[in-house]
């Protein structure tokens, strides 16, 4: 188990509970007009208690690190205890009527207590209080006109691996308005909400994001087959201490279209507006076209248009781009038997990049998808042909790319394939933007002679199946005609014994003709991967062997994966794993990595009120000649409940070791419930 995992109960405790704080000292008064026995009442005023329930809550968090250079000596220990104590009181009702106003309330309130220790920093101790809240409201909900409020306040503390707590509090407040006619709707969101991160340790500076988001969306239909919609939204960032503060206005005006003799085609058009204004600078017009037409039972095609026109400016250091494009994608679906599809399609797109370079783009593509039936099981295969030309023509530019979305997923590492991107301009934050990851504690870039890798530390925030938000600069341009010929092929027969061989080919070809093609590198590849794969019940297998002949990073790569879960009779449950992956690159810089990692989680209810549960993980990885690591994570919970009473006790333990550092970590979390 994660740390993120065993703090989980803890989040969702605070988000059901965490209630509005405010309003405590008026559920009270409420509380003195209720009957006791059947928590229902009516209070001065005409508003009516429907239910009362209170709880208090006790949380105990203890960790400590240590952390020791190899070549140094130097040697890192810190330590963290966090107690909280907490009264909760939380209340359903209306006023004069359920139709009229109905709410739900609540607050949270208690103390906390934290210190933080290190070698390094020395001690800190803190006494605060916890103020949490909930409210939300909702009137004339019969009606077509209903709305709603909300205000609400959690907090909690995220615990990082070898690095101090993070202490978050989230605060937002807000409402919606909808008017619900038969032909015609409106709706209008309000947001405000404040994150701030106080960290218990001084590695990182204090955080603050506060964001305001307007929406409004009406839809009008003209008749049946016909629909037209207009959506504004406004949104407004700002961010400490990074200095990074935006406005987005964007309008979105949209019309939908059935036509035919049996309303069989359909035609989507929309115009959007979007402009950004602050430490990023963007404004752009778009015009799109999607028409999809079926023709015949076995006959269907789509078609589209789409217009850009676009500037772009950024305080990283990228060029500023002034782009106009429009494009034409065209596409034909024949279902020649019921199990054989076939399908071809065009590209046409130019691009002008202000009065520096103009790109044009040519592309057709085929292929076919078919399945069969057969007395062994079921027979599938895919053939696609791809062919391209990009004509390029200008200058060279810097280009600054924003909030491409990667995922890191274990052994692999996020791959770029141009190594002549700024390495510096790298930034990574977290798909809700909260959170921006630190290079050196979270990840660590590495430039090679034809790819840039970036890889995550295990020790830090990213988890493994991450996806993040990649903000980078890299140049581009040169005069260049780049030629591309694409082939994939792959099939597999299902097998009803449950196993499955396949097999998967591809196939790339291109050139480039160009005096001054600097930044741009024809690849060449020839991808052969062969793999059986097992499933039966909760067994799973597969292994893999991967032969990738390419002219920039060729490699040949074995995987072994496998996978068992299982429920028992007794209501406990079983869950194994393991992965063995080696990659031999042969290159300009051979490399051979091997990745292995193997875990188990075992959950069984010892009686009808007790309920244990343990896991454990262990991974290595040799990557040479740059790093080798190996790292073990274990963890044990005990969970207790009986009437209203819930007690959860956990405790983990995390060991990291790498050419340079040895790490290890433990954590011991207490929380104890009691609902009345």
């Amino acid at each position: 188990m994660s740390t993120r995992d065993a703090y989980e109960p803890r989040r969702r405790l605070r988000g059901i509970y965490g209630r509005l704080g405010v309003c405590l000292l008026v559920i009270v008064a409420f509380a003195t007009g209720v009957d006791g026995a059947e928590k229902t009442g009516r209070v001065g005023g005409g508003v009516k208690i429907t239910d009362i329930e209170g709880e208090y809550e006790f949380l105990l968090q203890q960790r400590r690190d240590n952390q020791e250079n190899k070549p140094g000596g130097q040697q890192r220990r810190s330590s963290e205890l966090i107690t909280e104590q907490n009264i909760g009181l939380n209340a359903d009702g209306y006023i004069y009527h359920p139709n009229l106003f109905e709410f739900s309330l609540g607050g949270l309130f208690g103390l906390s207590q934290f210190s933080f220790e290190d070698n390094f920093q020395g001690r800190d101790r803190n006494n605060g209080s916890v103020v949490e809240f909930n409210f939300d409201g909702t009137f004339a909900r019969k009606k077509n006109h209903p709305g709603s409020v909300f205000a609400r306040r959690y907090r909690a503390f995220e615990p990082r691996p070898f690095l101090s707590s993070i202490e978050q509090t989230n605060t937002s407040y807000g409402g919606m308005w909808q008017y619900l006619g038969e032909d015609f709707t409106t709706n209008i969101r309000f947001d405000h909400s404040v994150v701030d991160q106080d960290a218990l340790g001084d590695d990182v500076s204090d955080r603050r994001r506060t964001n305001d988001q307007l929406r409004w969306d009406t839809r009008y239909s003209i008749n049946d087959y016909s629909r037209v919609g207009l959506t504004y939204k406004h949104r407004s960032v700002d961010e400490e201490p990074f200095a990074s503060d935006f406005d987005v206005e964007e309008v979105i005006l949209s019309h939908q279209l059935e036509f035919g003799s049996d309303k069989q085609h359909n035609l989507d058009s929309g115009l959007r507006y979007f402009k950004q204004d602050g430490s990023f600078n963007l404004e752009r017009i778009q015009l799109r076209e999607m028409l999809r037409m079926k023709h015949s039972e076995t006959l269907s095609s789509s078609h589209q248009f789409e217009w850009i026109n676009r500037t772009q400016t950024d305080d990283i250091g990228g060029d500023s781009v002034r782009e106009s494009s429009f494009s034409i994608d065209s596409s034909l679906r024949h279902k020649l038997y019921d199990n054989l599809v076939t399908h071809v399609g065009a590209l046409l797109q130019t691009q002008e990049l202000g009065a520096s370079a103009q790109v044009d783009r040519f592309g057709a593509r085929a292929g076919f998808d078919y399945y069969r039936n057969n007395p062994w099981g079921v027979l599938t295969a895919n053939y696609g042909v791809n062919l391209s030309r990009v004509d390029r023509q200008g200058e060279n530019q810097r280009i600054t790319v924003f909030d491409e979305s990667r995922t890191f997923l274990d052994p692999q590492p996020i791959i770029f394939s141009d190594p002549k991107i700024e390495i510096p301009s790298f930034n990574l934050t977290s798909l809700d933007e909260l959170v921006r990851f630190q290079p050196g504690l979270d990840y660590t870039v590495t430039r090679f002679a034809d790819q840039i890798e970036i890889r995550r530390v295990p020790t830090g925030q990213i988890a493994d199946g991450e996806a993040v938000l990649i903000d980078f600069t890299a140049p581009t341009g040169g005069s260049f005609l780049l030629d591309t010929i694409s082939q994939h092929f792959s099939l597999r027969q299902a097998f009803k014994s449950g196993f499955s061989p396949y097999y998967l080919l591809n196939v790339q070809r291109q050139s480039v003709s160009s005096p001054d093609a600097d930044f741009t590198a024809p690849e060449d590849l020839t991808a052969h991967l062969l793999g059986l794969e097992y499933r039966r019940g909760g067994y799973r297998a597969s292994v893999e062997y991967e032969d990738h002949d390419s002219s920039i990073r060729p490699f040949v790569a074995v995987r072994l994966r496998g996978d068992y879960n299982h429920h028992f009779v007794d209501g406990a449950s079983l869950g194994l794993s393991a992965n063995w992956t080696t990659v031999e690159f042969g290159s300009v810089e051979e490399r051979e990595t091997t990745f292995f990692t193997v875990g188990g989680r075992y959950r069984k209810p010892i009686t009808k009120r007790l309920t244990a549960e343990a896991s454990a993980r262990y991974r290595t990885m040799e990557d040479s000649p740059n790093r080798n690591d190996t790292g073990i994570d274990m963890d044990l919970a005990l969970e207790y409940w009986v009437r209203s009473t819930e007690v959860r006790a956990s405790y983990e333990f995390q060991s990291f070791e790498t050419e340079f550092t040895n790490s290890d970590s433990s954590m011991l979390l207490l929380s104890i419930r009691r609902r009345f």
